[in-house]
């Protein structure tokens, strides 16, 4: 279940959460899930797998502000839409395709001009509600 304060959050800037998500956070398969992520990139706080947003760091996720963790939940949102669209072997292939690409190419895999284009996609969504948090306590 989303935290009421995140979901407070996006619903402010007008993010339609998928429905049906569910958050692992700090459990046993998301630890493991980032230990085997880590091997081949840096440590991630979130990651999107069907429809599950496993956090394998508790501890560093809740260190971020709640507008990071809204921002960082809507990319991990927007990946659980890629995987309904284009269903889960065919994203994990292409996903799979494109690491290995920028990887030979010596590119981060999130880097915004380069890197996997559905990182990409995900980057752009997390980029666009930060700031939409920010403006918004801006004008508060």
């Amino acid at each position: 279940m989303l935290p009421a304060e995140i979901h407070a959050l996006l619903m402010s800037v007008d993010f339609p959460v998928p429905e049906g998500v569910r958050l692992a956070a700090g459990t046993r398969t998301a630890r493991l899930l980032g230990r085997i992520m880590a091997l081949f990139d840096s440590p991630p706080v979130a990651i999107a797998l069907r429809n599950t947003v496993y956090i394998p760091d508790i501890e560093r996720y809740q260190r971020l502000s709640p507008e990071a963790r809204a921002a960082l939940l809507a990319h991990e949102f927007e990946h659980v839409r890629q995987w309904r669209r284009w269903g889960g072997l065919r994203f994990l292939g292409h996903y799979l395709r494109e690491y290995l690409r920028v990887r030979r190419q010596g590119i981060d895999t999130h880097d915004l001009a380069e890197g996997i284009d559905l990182e990409r996609e995900a980057l752009a969504v997390e980029r666009h509600i930060l700031a939409a948090l920010n403006d918004r306590r801006r004008a508060v």
